[in-house]
């Protein structure tokens, strides 16, 4: 009985991963294929609807194929701060969603959290290069790693006119999430507060829970 079982489980994860195979040969020829929508610098709704509200969209795409679909998105935000009057939107957040419908959700259950703790090691481990202190903790639904510093203040922005201004936090940070078939990464980097910085990931994160993928086909 218990040989049965295993025999049963094994053909289930072959078909599983047959169909992710095809799933995966569907993208990397629809990825040959020049996206119209892209071009016109717009964004599908499944993936907009991830994105910070407060911010200006860049682009976004979303390709199904089968029972997946994958997609990617990005938003600049913005910052106030006195040296930064030139570039009201200092920070750019990028996403890239991987969707698994159906019964390929189960391959996605099967890799468990192994995936996102290796892509969070290798973020750590270029972010060391930096020499500065990089930080990894829970946020939300999710997981960051990520480290901050403090620039001079452009000399376009008054640095020159003899005026002590105050120094410029930049963030550069990655995260993980996901749900029961849906898996996100985001990455976050540019001038601005590590407050806002995860407060805009968290809204992401948040928004992901909320997301319906298996209407995007």
């Amino acid at each position: 009985m218990g040989a049965s079982s295993s025999a049963s489980a094994s053909r289930k994860v072959a078909r599983l991963e047959t169909a992710f195979a095809l799933a995966l040969a569907g993208f990397m020829s629809l990825a040959l294929v020049p996206s119209i929508a892209q071009d016109k610098g717009s964004c599908p709704e499944v993936i907009a609807s991830l994105l910070p509200k407060n911010g200006v969209i860049r682009g976004g795409q979303y390709t199904p194929a089968g029972p997946m679909g994958m997609g990617s998105g990005a938003v600049d935000l913005p910052f106030e701060h006195p040296c930064l009057k030139s570039d009201k939107y200092p920070a750019r957040l990028s996403l890239a969603v991987s969707y698994y419908g159906g019964e390929m959700a189960e391959l996605l259950k099967m890799q468990g959290n192994a995936v996102d703790e290796q892509t969070l090691q290798n973020a750590a481990s270029e972010f060391e290069r930096s020499k500065r202190p990089v930080k990894t903790e829970a946020l939300g639904e999710g997981r960051i790693v990520y480290y901050e510093y403090m620039t001079d203040c452009p000399v376009q922005d008054g640095a020159a006119d003899g005026v002590v201004l105050p120094k410029v936090p930049n963030v550069k940070l990655k995260g993980v999430a996901r749900t029961d078939n849906v898996r996100l990464e985001v990455e976050l980097e540019g001038r601005i507060s590590t407050a806002l910085a995860k407060a805009a990931v968290s809204e992401v994160f948040e928004n992901l829970k909320k997301s319906r993928f298996d209407k995007a086909q």
